[in-house]
């Protein structure tokens, strides 16, 4: 009862109805983490609007430390591998490092593009044939005034003409309120919980946010659950 910690899955069935979308192991076992995140992306399958020319999810998490950015980067790799055009954005504009997970540049990016008379091809840069990367850039001192700005959402509109896919990485939903500016654009919200770190409460506040908002789409994904010795996927 003093237990205040998500520690699996039967945790998280008690406290939302909100669907488990996947587990994730730690990435240092990374062929199990890879075979983890094709789960998640067949799983989805099942969810996101086969008629839209153009699918978007926000991955976030309650705090800092969950591992979203790097099951960002991760889950954007998958997709990509199905032949889909994907395009992975940091949109955490305070405490960018998507770009540091995918071993890119941070000099160019979105606040650059809000700010300035800059063109697509200046700011998106290719990861594979399948696989773009949009920066954040520098950290500006409004960053929740730039993602309310009429020419962000211009930018949003447009991009999703270019791509089957588009995965924004937040601000942690519970910290800031950036995140909550940019559900509108967002077809399904994948919430990072990082198991035995977690408290039960975020997923009380989770609850909440998707009544206030009225998110009809929302899971979640448990990371960094250890894996049992001798019992393969077993977690």
């Amino acid at each position: 009862m003093l237990d205040t910690k998500i520690r699996d899955a039967s945790i998280i069935a008690e406290l939302t109805d909100a669907p488990l979308y996947g587990i994730l192991p730690s990435t240092e076992n990374k062929r199990f983490f890879d075979e983890a995140l094709r789960s998640i992306r067949t799983n989805l399958q099942f969810v996101l609007p086969n008629e839209k020319q153009c699918v978007t999810m926000l991955i976030s998490s309650t705090v800092a430390g969950e591992g979203k950015t790097t099951v960002v980067a991760g889950l954007a790799k998958i997709i990509a591998q199905t032949g889909k055009k994907v395009l992975v954005m940091d949109l955490d504009l305070r405490k960018p490092r998507l770009y540091q997970e995918l071993e890119k540049s941070n000099k160019v990016g979105m606040t650059h593009y809000l700010v300035g008379d800059l063109n697509f091809s200046d700011v998106i840069q290719p990861i594979n044939d399948n696989l773009d990367f949009f920066a954040a850039g520098a950290v500006p001192p409004n960053p929740s005034e730039l993602l309310m700005s009429q020419k962000f959402d211009d930018t949003i509109n447009q991009l999703m003409e270019q791509y089957d896919y588009i995965l924004f990485d937040t601000a942690p939903i519970g910290s800031v309120i950036d995140a909550n500016m940019i559900l509108k654009h967002a077809d399904i919200l994948l919430l990072v919980v990082k198991a035995n770190m977690a408290e039960k409460v975020y997923l009380e506040n989770f609850n909440k946010l998707r009544a206030e908002k009225n998110i009809k789409s929302a899971g979640i994904i448990l990371n960094q659950v250890k894996l049992v010795k001798n019992q393969g996927y077993g977690y």
